[in-house]
């Protein structure tokens, strides 16, 4: 197998068909930068494609400093052969990069179907009121598809009680904060349609215009992220790959996962919420999948959050925030959990201390600074094992250009 990481998927299928969309050049850093982070995904078999090598030396310290067990090759474009290929999404921008390096895959239709099944906002609305009609206790409407800014204020104008805390809208594919808008009332904030202003307003009328449907959604009070990971399989056999532990920050955008088995997620959860709500989510999706998805392969990422409900003076479970009907962050973190802190060095009922962070940085030299400061100030240790037992760990490399990093911390 061949991972990529193309972290532009959402925003190029949401350009359309077309082939020739360019990321905006942050975006373009990050693939750069972090094209590595599919290595943790495979295994000696498998192969990360990168479009540079990483700097010399960079692979042979990590084989040095962890208890691997094998990890994928390194491909340039100009090595590639016609294999099974598993990028971080499909779109007709990755397809068109494909051709060029020689490779023949299906039309996106036929090799993807996932990404339109899941992937479009859109469709969580229907999710809600599929939940629903599963039973599932913590499922109710919480996501509405809107296609013009007067059903928008009508709705806020609607459910007012139910906005309290202000919503967030959501253009077709966007994913960690990108093509998100959060509008939060403050105190001198009379309704939720006041904060329907106008450059809010042509935001929205742009994307009407171009026929899109945006998810419109109430703010909570969020007290905790986590996820439901799965593997759907080419035999119609859906299966539960693990719990993901995340945060991110106030726009959404992805920061870290902590490190923990997924007995330990699901006991610190528990002191939250009832743990049988998770569960029973779980069990829902693995229902779903199979009746409605059968036919459809590849990973998918449920993303959930716990919120303090002030109505009901309890702690409550979202279990539809997003759906990612590909590899995540999460994902990521799970194999890395799972890799290098194996039973028995995980403690079943606690968490570890170990995160998983994705950094950004609006200058090269800053990120080197961090870098270096954390090398010195916190250096990796192993336990008798081998394994990672405190310290930094850059799981990317930090050069003179970087401005994103991956690593592990405690």
């Amino acid at each position: 197998m061949i991972y990529y990481f193309n972290p532009d998927t959402e925003m190029a299928l949401r350009e359309g068909p077309s082939a020739f969309y360019i990321a905006p050049a942050p975006v373009r850093q990050m693939a750069r930068d972090l094209s590595l982070l599919p290595l943790w995904l495979g295994g000696a078999e498998d192969k990360v494609l990168v479009e540079e090598r990483p700097p010399s030396g960079f692979m042979e310290q990590l084989q040095a400093l962890l208890p691997l067990g094998g990890v994928p090759a390194i491909l340039t474009p100009g090595q590639l052969r016609q294999e099974p290929f598993t990028p971080w999404g499909w779109n007709p921008t990755l397809f068109a990069k494909l051709r060029q390096w020689g490779l023949c895959y299906p039309d996106e239709e036929a090799a993807a179907p996932l990404r339109y099944a899941l992937g479009n906002k859109a469709n969580l609305q229907l999710l809600d009121q599929e939940l629903m009609r599963r039973g599932v206790q913590s499922a109710e409407r919480r996501h509405f598809a809107i296609h013009s800014t007067a059903e928008a204020e009508e709705l806020l104008k609607r459910h007012s009680q139910r906005f309290a805390h202000g919503f967030v809208l959501k253009e077709g594919y966007s994913s960690s904060g990108r093509g998100h808008r959060w509008c939060r009332r403050s105190a001198g904030d009379r309704s939720p349609q006041q904060l329907l202003n106008d450059e809010l307003r042509g935001w929205m009328s742009r994307r009407f215009n171009r026929g899109e449907v945006i998810d419109l959604e109430p703010l909570y009070d969020k007290v905790a992220d986590l996820a439901l990971l799965f593997q759907l399989t080419p035999e119609g056999e859906p299966h539960f790959s693990g719990y993901s532990l995340f945060e991110t920050t106030p726009e959404g955008a992805y920061r870290s996962n902590l490190l923990a088995s997924n007995e330990a997620i699901l006991h610190h959860l528990g002191q939250l919420i009832d743990p049988s709500l998770i569960e029973e989510a779980q069990l829902a999706y693995l229902h779903l999948f199979k009746a409605q998805y059968a036919s459809l392969s590849g990973p998918v990422g449920v993303d959930m959050m716990i919120y303090r409900d002030a109505e009901r003076g309890t702690f409550t479970l979202h279990p539809d925030v997003e759906v990612n009907p590909r590899p995540t962050m999460g994902l990521i973190a799970r194999h890395l959990c799972d890799r290098l802190l194996p039973p028995p060095r995980l403690c079943p009922d606690s968490l570890t201390g170990w995160r998983f962070v994705v950094e950004g940085s609006a200058s090269s030299p800053d990120l080197q600074q961090r870098h270096a400061t954390d090398l010195a100030l916190h250096p990796l240790l192993r336990d008798a094992y081998g394994s990672p037992s405190d310290g930094y760990l850059p799981l990317t490399p930090v050069t003179n250009d970087t401005r994103f990093r991956a690593y592990l911390f405690r």
